[in-house]
């Protein structure tokens, strides 16, 4: 082979890579897509379809102590479980061990889809997790206190010298 046959071999092995990579990430915007349509508009289980599932104390704390843990290894197990149990009464328990979790940047996908997963089946779960994750992220201030800032920050007018 000469230099010229080489370098055409090592672009098409380029343009395959890409090619590769191209599909992998379509595939990731259009799951991200789905999951993002299925939140906006959730199909959430009547009481007869949760008290079918699996609603023993045992078995949901064994499940809550799980999401204190949230990373992608356990990511489809989790979620395997997440979906045989009713948590309707423990929603938030679910919600404090999934903010003290500690995350890192590569658990964030699996996080988003069990929270996405919660969300569909429980009414409650996304207000309950949006409470959490102020007392998370600002200490010290309710809901009402970030309103409050909110509507001081919207009715200051302002100055111009």
């Amino acid at each position: 082979m000469d230099h010229q046959e080489e370098e055409t071999q090592s672009e098409k092995q380029d343009d395959e890579e890409a090619l590769a990579r191209l599909a992998e990430i379509k595939k990731s915007v259009e799951a991200k897509m789905a999951l993002r349509q299925n939140n906006l508009n959730p199909e959430r289980p009547d009481l007869a379809y949760l008290r079918t599932l699996d609603s023993s104390i045992k078995r949901n704390t064994a499940v809550i102590k799980k999401l204190k843990q949230i990373n992608e290894e356990q990511r489809e197990g989790l979620i395997d479980d997440l979906r045989s149990v009713n948590l309707s009464k423990f929603v938030s328990e679910a919600v404090t061990a999934i903010c003290e979790a500690k995350l890192k940047s590569s658990d964030i996908q699996a996080a988003v889809q069990i929270c996405s997963l919660l969300h569909q089946r429980y009414k409650e779960f996304s207000s309950s997790l949006t409470q959490g994750l102020l007392k998370v992220f600002l200490p010290g201030k309710s809901a009402d206190d970030l309103e409050a800032d909110r509507n001081a920050k919207a009715m200051k007018k302002p100055q111009y010298p």
